[in-house]
């Protein structure tokens, strides 16, 4: 479903107010998510849709367990991350052909 443009601000006073309208979930969001068993887990988190899909799940669901799953290359992304508000629970690994999912939480 479309959001209609009134409600888009006509401008974002600085990027955490950006990021805190991209990340706000539609309720029917969270009413999905209240009905899905299990952890939610987002593979990506440090691309470039990845922090934002994840803190809106989390915001859906808060009382639920958000992980997010990433290589974390970028110097500084993983605390970049752990900082901010609603952050999941993150996870380092390397996705592909005889790779593990690795438990690391440094």
């Amino acid at each position: 479903m479309p959001m209609a443009t009134s409600a888009l601000p006509e401008r974002f006073a600085d990027v955490a107010a950006l990021e805190d309208f991209m990340s706000a979930p539609d309720p029917a969001l969270a009413a999905h998510l209240e009905h899905a068993p299990g952890d939610i887990m987002v593979l990506g988190v440090g691309g470039k849709m990845g922090p934002t899909l994840a803190r809106m799940a989390k915001r859906a669901a808060p009382a639920r367990r958000v992980i997010g799953v990433a290589r974390f290359s970028e110097r500084g992304l993983r605390k970049k991350l752990e900082a901010r508000e609603n952050a999941p629970r993150l996870i380092k690994t390397e996705v592909g052909i005889g790779y593990r999912l690795s438990t690391e939480h440094q």
